[in-house]
C-alpha cells in the first residue's frame, strides 16, 4: 500500500510542469524562429494595448491569435505594430525542481500522515 501511493503521488509531482515567459524582440529577430502554433503569447503593441493569446496562424508580416478568456474572440496583428511580444515556454531547470522538491515532500510528508493514522486507530 505504501508503494502505491508512494508512486501515484510521485507521478503526479513529475506531471507539475514550471513555465516562464520568455521576451522576443520582434524587431532584430524572425518571428518564425521562436513561434509556433498554439504557443500561449502576450503582445504588447506600440500603441500600449496589450494582449494575451493563444497563437493560431502567423508570418512575418502578421500574427493571429485567440484572446485569452474568449477563444472565440481572434484578433489580427501587424509585426510592425508590435513593441514586444512575451512567450510561455517550459523551464526544465524549474521543472526538474518541482519533481525534486516533490518528491522530497512526499517521502516526507507520506510516513509522517501514516504514522500518524496508525496512531489515532
Amino acid at each position: 500500500m505504501k508503494k502505491k501511493l508512494f508512486v501515484i503521488l510521485l507521478c503526479i509531482t513529475s506531471l507539475v510542469g514550471c513555465t516562464s515567459m520568455q521576451s522576443i524582440d520582434s524587431g532584430s529577430t524572425r518571428l518564425t524562429d521562436h513561434l509556433e502554433v498554439g504557443d500561449r503569447l502576450i503582445v504588447q503593441e506600440k500603441s500600449g494595448r496589450t494582449l494575451a493569446m493563444s497563437l493560431l496562424m502567423f508570418d512575418e508580416e502578421q500574427i493571429i491569435g485567440a484572446i485569452c478568456g474568449d477563444p472565440r474572440r481572434q484578433v489580427e496583428i501587424m509585426v510592425a505594430d508590435i513593441e514586444k511580444i512575451e512567450v510561455e515556454k517550459l523551464d526544465g531547470g524549474m521543472t526538474a525542481l518541482a519533481v525534486v522538491g516533490g518528491t522530497v515532500a512526499v517521502i516526507t510528508v507520506v510516513p509522517l500522515l501514516l504514522a500518524a493514522a496508525m496512531g489515532d486507530s
